[in-house]
C-alpha cells in the first residue's frame, strides 16, 4: 500500500521520477538488510514458539506494539506535513519496499513449515 501510495503521488510530478524510484529502491533494500531483517527474524522465531490457539496479539511483543503505534503516528504526521511531494513519495516507497523485502523471512518460514 505504501509503494502504491508513493507511486500514485509521484506520477503527476513533472521531474525526478526516475531518481526518486531508484533511490527509494536502494534505500529500501539497505533499510531491510540493516534494520528490519533482524526484527523480522525475531518475530518469526517468536511466532514459531507460540502454541495453537494463542491470541493473535501475542505475535508481537509489547515493545513491538508500541513501535507500531509510533509508526502509525509518524504516518499521520507525514501525511499532514508540508514536505515536498517527491520526498514524501521517496519515504513511502522506501518503507514499503523495506517491509516487502524483510517479509521474506516470514514467507520462508511459512513455506518450509509445511
Amino acid at each position: 500500500m505504501l509503494i502504491t501510495k508513493g507511486v500514485i503521488r509521484l506520477v503527476p510530478l513533472p521531474e525526478y521520477k526516475l531518481i526518486v524510484v531508484l533511490s527509494a529502491c536502494i534505500a529500501g533494500a539497505v533499510k531491510a538488510k540493516f534494520m528490519l531483517d533482524r526484527a523480522a527474524a525475531r518475530t518469526v522465531a517468536r511466532i514459531l514458539t507460540l502454541e495453537d490457539g494463542t491470541c493473535l496479539g501475542a505475535v508481537y511483543s509489547v515493545k513491538t506494539w508500541l513501535l507500531v503505534l509510533c509508526m502509525i503516528g509518524m504516518g499521520v504526521i507525514l501525511r499532514n506535513s508540508s514536505l515536498p511531494m517527491a520526498l514524501l513519495c521517496f519515504i513511502y516507497m522506501t518503507i514499503g519496499l523495506a517491509l516487502i523485502v524483510s517479509s521474506r523471512h516470514g514467507w520462508k518460514a511459512w513455506f518450509y513449515s509445511k
